[in-house]
Parts: structure tokens; C-alpha cells; sequence
């Protein structure tokens, strides 16, 4: 396994096909960090040109687009990816680099949860606030999502 670091935004698992003479690595990360690991991902809003409309990825732009929609309604998005990797036993593929690894992948499936303020959260920044007291928000979310927490809690007037 390789664990999830602030750098990579991503870890990944890499276990042994059951059947075939490969491993299979799953990838779960910040979707800044496992879009570019996708094969034929031509970067942030840009069709690659190298997807057929049979390619797994042949719909990374649309799940992009899905994903900027969640992000804009303060959801906490995670993306899934997967790749096989040929693997005759003799080497552990631990031992590869992570780079090695995390690239080419099939883009598996976006998720988004609503990370709900506890109560009164609102209402204790203006507290807070009337009371001359300054109130910072610290977060490694989406800049989406963080600013729409920021709207929901009060901290950042709607535009």
C-alpha cells in the first residue's frame, strides 16, 4: 500500500489478480491529483484527442465537469482509479516507485458527500465576530468546496 500524503493528495493499494499473472493497483485521491494520473487526460477542461468513444476514459471530461458541479454546492469529492500491472511474482510491486504505479489509470468512479457544519456554527462566528474576535478557516478541501463552506458557515458573505 501507499499512503496518502498531502503532496500526492492520493494512496493506492496494489493487490495480486486472482486469476491472471498481474496486480491491480485502486487509487482514491483529490480529484487534482487523480485526473492527471488518467490515461489520455489532456488536462484541466481539454479533450486529450487521444480517446475513442470505446475508451474507458472517453467520458473524463464529463465526470470533470460533474465534479466542479459538486464541488460548486460544497460537497467533498473523492476520485477512484484502477490499473493492472504485469507482475510474475518475482518482484514486489511495493517495490516499484509510486510514480510507476499511480499513471495510466482507468478512471473508476467519482464520489461526493456533504460534510455537514455541526449546530450553530453560523451563529458562533457572529458571535465571535460581534465580539471582536477574528475568525480564520483552515482547510486542504477543493477551493470550491471551501468556499461554499465558507458561505454556508457565514464566514464569507454570497456574492
Amino acid at each position: 500500500m501507499f499512503e496518502f500524503t498531502s503532496e500526492r493528495k492520493a494512496m493506492s493499494v496494489v493487490l495480486k489478480h486472482p486469476t491472471k499473472d498481474k496486480a491491480i493497483c485502486f487509487v482514491k485521491g483529490a480529484d487534482s491529483s487523480i485526473f492527471p494520473m488518467c490515461d489520455g487526460y489532456g488536462g484541466v477542461g481539454k479533450d486529450s484527442g487521444f480517446l475513442g468513444p470505446n475508451d474507458p476514459n472517453s467520458k473524463i471530461l464529463e465526470v470533470e465537469k460533474s465534479v466542479e458541479g459538486m464541488a460548486r454546492l460544497g460537497l467533498r469529492t473523492l476520485l477512484y482509479g484502477m490499473k493492472e500491472i504485469d507482475w510474475d511474482g518475482t518482484r514486489d510491486p511495493l517495490d516499484l516507485p509510486v510514480e510507476e504505479i499511480e499513471c495510466d489509470l482507468t478512471l473508476l468512479a467519482a464520489t461526493a458527500v456533504e460534510d455537514l457544519l455541526q449546530e450553530n456554527v453560523k451563529e458562533c462566528i457572529e458571535d465571535f465576530r460581534q465580539a471582536g474576535i477574528s475568525v480564520w478557516m483552515l482547510t486542504g478541501d477543493k477551493g470550491l468546496t471551501a468556499k461554499e463552506i465558507g458561505v454556508s458557515c457565514g464566514l464569507i458573505p454570497p456574492e
